[in-house]
């Protein structure tokens, strides 16, 4: 029997056909960086496919490790730099523009009111370090 093509992709579809896994799906549509379903949650064959010709260049967007807390974040640059890195560190660079935040995280909820507080010293006094 021969193969049928695709008329529309589900999300686990799509998310294959793109060959990224489940937060990396997530994380692309939180960035607009795939088009989002339609109305029945599922995605045209002819949008897909546009999306996978588009998808090498979002790549580093999208990037290669989920979304973490500021814990992990600050453990993960330690071993990747193999530095001391203090308590705070990864609110002050997303403070600063440097580390991204997702939502309204406890970490971006921080960096917020540090800003509201007063820069560094404020997530310092907020982080109790």
């Amino acid at each position: 029997m021969p193969a049928t093509k695709k008329t529309t992709y589900g999300p686990r579809q799509f998310s294959a056909l793109l060959a990224l896994s489940e937060w990396q799906m997530r994380r692309a549509l939180r960035l607009g960086l795939v088009p989002p379903a339609g109305a029945d949650g599922r995605w045209p064959a002819r949008v897909a496919e546009g999306a996978v010709a588009c998808l090498e260049t979002h790549r580093e967007q999208i990037g290669a490790l989920p979304d973490v807390g500021p814990a992990r974040a600050e453990a993960y640059l330690a071993e990747r730099l193999e530095l001391v890195v203090a308590r705070g560190t990864a609110a002050e660079l997303a403070r600063r523009g440097h580390l991204p935040t997702r939502g309204a995280s406890l970490l971006g909820e921080r960096v917020e009111a540090a800003r509201l507080v007063g820069g560094a010293r404020g997530v310092a006094g907020l982080l109790g370090t």
